[in-house]
């Protein structure tokens, strides 16, 4: 049984990715990392070519499945395929979107609207936290996010830059991009260690927060591997304001 291999191809608008091979357990475990990899540099879409696809059951193809619900959260992005095996596709069409051939899942990405969205490095120094808020307000102003969800995404964005500083200790990538209903924060660092949700720290404490806050202030947050090594944390915001975190 020959190994699996994964090709990527990244284009300006969207990133490809051709598997070839046997899907078993081991080989998932592979085409997840790489599916999610990609899904950290943020396309506008995600296509596999699943042609060369060879699986035992249908339900191997879960880690395809797991790839797009990661892409609905975060970067909320299509996440679509083409070239299965006919019991393939009619195992994954009610999950995610099936296309016949490549000119097809194009053709579904080609009027994906444009997304507004800054990106700035940061130093894993004492200002970074205050560049990166200083950032997201402004961005916040000119994308016209609702006021009272300025404070929460200053507030998200300095726990993730402060993390970052301190547990990764190397240069960061601060992506902020917006979509009808969310404001999206991600942090980009060469770090592999995962943050972790410790609990409540003791009033007392001064640190140990951080990720309590990103918890409690987004509507969801998650971890992706990055290729060539490093993380990416994200974050997103509901833009449609919550009026029970309304101060009074």
């Amino acid at each position: 049984m020959s190994p699996m291999r994964c090709h990527v191809a990244r284009h300006p608008a969207h990133t490809e990715v051709r598997l070839v091979g046997a899907l078993d357990p081991s080989a998932a475990a592979t085409v997840r990392r790489v599916l999610l990899s990609c899904l950290a540099d943020r396309p506008d879409a995600l296509i596999a070519d699943l042609g060369q696809l060879r699986c035992e059951t249908p339900a191997a193809l879960s880690v395809l499945t797991e790839a797009a619900t990661q892409a609905a959260r975060w970067p909320q992005i299509p996440v679509l395929v083409y070239g299965a095996a006919p019991d393939a596709a009619a195992w994954l069409a009610p999950r995610l979107a099936v296309c016949a051939t490549r000119a097809q899942a194009l053709a579904r990405i080609g009027t994906a609207p444009t997304r507004p969205s800054r990106c700035e490095d940061l130093l894993p120094v004492v200002g970074a936290a205050r560049r990166a808020r200083e950032l997201t307000t402004e961005v916040c102003l000119r994308w016209r996010v609702p006021e009272p969800l300025v404070g929460p995404a200053c507030v998200v964005v300095t726990e993730l830059v402060a993390n970052a500083t301190v547990h990764a200790g190397t240069m960061m990538t601060l992506l902020l991009s917006s979509s009808d209903d969310r404001l999206q924060i991600a942090l980009r660092d060469g770090s592999p260690a995962l943050p972790v949700l410790n609990p409540p720290a003791p009033l007392a404490q001064a640190s140990g927060r951080g990720l309590l806050l990103v918890d409690a202030l987004g509507s969801g947050w998650g971890t992706l591997p990055v290729t060539g090594g490093g993380k990416l944390v994200w974050a997103v915001l509901d833009l449609a304001v919550d009026e029970r975190r309304q101060p009074g």
